[in-house]
């Protein structure tokens, strides 16, 4: 039978800008392995705006992986071309595949300004646009000087863009370009907030232009030859029209040769647009769930007060479990984002159980809550602490987590479920228990393959052995406000 994937996010928003990331990777590939990652997603390669400063993510050159000596340095805040390509080789050599993160939505440092003509927007209806245009100086000619037409010679410039934001008055203002051939306004197909949601930031891509998608089309068979990834995170979907990835990703299969690993980030509460966009691009994608991840947010505000039963209520894993990526936290719901909506820590457990050990969805796993962080921002010291127990319950999943699953969802403040394992996979099955409140216990049944077995609580929280009656029964425990999942007492000495 198949093992279960798991992704890994290998950075967060705060990491430190010392050029160490991609040989951090490298080091705990075989770790991540025994841990039962089966892909690390990587953050964005490319020099951004900002140099090393920055996370990636304001785009300068999708072909400058660390090689040039452009926006104050040769290496991105991650490393070098060459430690880049180091990490993706040991993490292959581990038995990982690696998902790139591609940020195609805008571009951000200019190296030159041009006068175009433009007319202003309403920020919050971008539908309501100045009948007057105006002439602007924008950031929208990108040459590239470092890397002197290396790899690629084509020239960015404001015919390859929808709109720009210009400083103004002590705000941001939003100009949609206007140009000679016509091909003017927002792109249709993309999310409806603030009216037409096409524009996020910096210089927006203008994915109608067929010269635009050509020279995307060359980036990223270059990117796929050049660095062997195994599949793309694609940012910020909801701003890109999904015309685009409907030409883009059948484009990158017939490149690779095979079915590409692809994930889609369509941030939104909104799940019907969320399946709309999923559906759009013939289910070729998996979509974050971001919904549920707000659902692990509330509940982790509410605490008591929120019924556990109600924790797949709107969420993409119900509609659509098959493609569903399930989420706790990421580097976009990190304290003091623009998107802040940090699950809080005592329901870190509780959400990761949900995520690791159920049979539906692919999980992703945050990497402060495996490996912690310090870090500054915004005047706070801010602190996370490895998740316990984190790297048990990704063993479990790895090792464990197989077979029937049997849901008892029948109490607001404690539930649990089973898995009722393989015989394939030696010691396979679970118990779990969940509890936002005061202890409780879940009477449910491993089965027959588990009769007369004793069980632990391998996150170590309930000290107490149980033993299942001939027909795999038992009354399983978890403590107050905490999650025990219980195992073949047989099952600990395979997990490390």
């Amino acid at each position: 039978m198949n093992k279960n994937d798991t992704l890994f996010q290998f950075f967060h928003w705060y990491y430190p800008d010392d050029g160490s990331l991609w040989d951090h990777c490298a080091d705990q590939a075989q770790h991540l392995a025994s841990l039962g990652v089966t892909h690390v997603w990587l953050p964005p390669a490319y020099k951004s705006a900002n140099g090393s400063a920055e996370p990636g993510y304001a785009v300068y050159d999708l072909y400058d992986l660390g090689e040039f000596d452009q926006k104050g340095s040769v290496r991105t805040k991650y490393g070098t071309k060459e430690q880049y390509l180091n990490c993706i080789s040991k993490l292959h050599e581990a038995g990982i595949q690696v998902i790139a993160d591609v940020v195609l939505n805008h571009k951000q440092g200019a190296d030159e300004q041009e006068r175009v003509l433009a007319r202003r927007v309403n920020s919050e209806n971008r539908n309501e646009v100045w009948a007057e245009a105006v002439g602007i100086d924008a950031f929208t000619k990108f040459t590239f000087p470092g890397r002197q037409g290396k790899y690629s010679d084509f020239i960015w410039n404001h015919d390859a863009f929808t709109a720009v934001s210009i400083a103004e008055d002590n705000q941001y203002n939003i100009y949609l370009l206007e140009h000679q051939n016509g091909q003017d306004g927002w792109e249709e197909m993309v999310d409806g907030e603030k009216g037409n949601f096409d524009y996020l930031m910096g210089a927006d891509i203008a994915f109608d232009r067929e010269f635009v998608r050509e020279e995307l089309k060359h980036w990223i068979k270059w990117y796929i030859q050049t660095t062997g990834i195994d599949g793309l995170r694609l940012d910020a979907v909801k701003h890109i029209t999904y015309r685009f990835y409907k030409e883009f990703i059948p484009y990158v299969r017939e490149v690779y040769g095979r079915d590409f690993f692809c994930i889609a980030e369509y941030w939104s509460h909104n799940l019907d647009a969320i399946l709309k966009y999923c559906n759009e691009l013939d289910q070729h994608c998996l979509m974050y769930d971001v919904p549920l991840h707000f659902n692990f947010y509330e509940a982790s505000m509410k605490r008591k007060e929120y019924d556990l039963r109600r924790l797949y209520d709107n969420t993409f894993i119900r509609e659509l479990p098959d493609k569903a990526l399930t989420f706790v936290n990421n580097h976009d719901s990190q304290p003091h984002q623009s998107l802040e909506s940090w699950v809080d820590y005592w329901f870190l457990p509780h959400a990761y159980a949900f995520t690791l050990l159920r049979d539906k969805g692919i999980p992703c796993v945050f990497y402060t809550d495996l490996y912690g962080a310090k870090y500054e921002t915004e005047g706070h010291d801010i602190e996370h602490v490895p998740v316990f127990p984190l790297a048990k319950m990704m063993q479990v999943r790895h090792r464990l987590a197989y077979g029937e699953q049997e849901d008892h969802f029948d109490h607001p403040n404690t539930i649990g479920w089973v898995r009722k394992g393989v015989e394939e996979m030696e010691f396979s099955g679970c118990a779990v228990v969940v509890c936002n409140s005061e202890g409780g216990d879940k009477p449910m049944s491993m089965g027959a393959l588990h009769g007369n077995r004793i069980f632990v609580d391998c996150t170590g929280n309930r000290q107490e052995k149980i033993q299942t009656d001939e027909h795999g029964h038992a009354n399983f425990f978890a403590n107050t406000e905490s999650v025990s999942v219980w195992i073949r007492e047989e099952a600990m000495s395979t997990l490390a």
